[in-house]
């Protein structure tokens, strides 16, 4: 298939996913870009307002600058930026074992740092 064929299809496909009203978005490429895309209970007729989707990036900004510096660094690396744990280790110092060991220390106390938040049980309860 030629180039120009394959860009007017893929035009096609968006149109047509406009029309019946399908959310066209590019795949989470981190685990926190997931977290963001992702709707509780996969319920994607339900979406959430501007506002409540703010209010919980701005609890999930509040947790992360919670960690101490090196932890944020962490975050942004593997989470954000998608780097490797070989490579940050690599920088850091440390074995990939135990950058992995803190890494899931790190997503532990961040999930336990946003369930008491009210802006994300109500956002998994769904009641926006």
């Amino acid at each position: 298939m030629k180039k120009q064929e394959w860009a007017k299809d893929e035009d096609e496909l968006l149109r047509a996913a406009t029309q019946r009203g399908t959310v066209w978005q590019s795949r989470a490429s981190t685990d926190l870009e997931l977290l963001m895309q992702e709707i509780p209970g996969g319920n994607t007729n339900v979406l959430p307002s501007l506002e409540a989707t703010h209010r919980l990036k701005e609890v999930l900004a509040d947790a992360i600058e919670a960690l101490n510096e090196e932890d944020q660094w962490i975050i942004n690396c593997l989470l954000i930026e998608g780097l490797s744990l070989r490579v940050t280790g690599r920088v850091l110092g440390i074995p990939k074992t135990s950058l992995a060991r803190r890494r899931d220390r790190i997503k532990r106390q961040l999930m336990l740092t946003l369930m008491d938040s009210l802006h994300v049980r109500q956002y998994l309860s769904r009641d926006f």
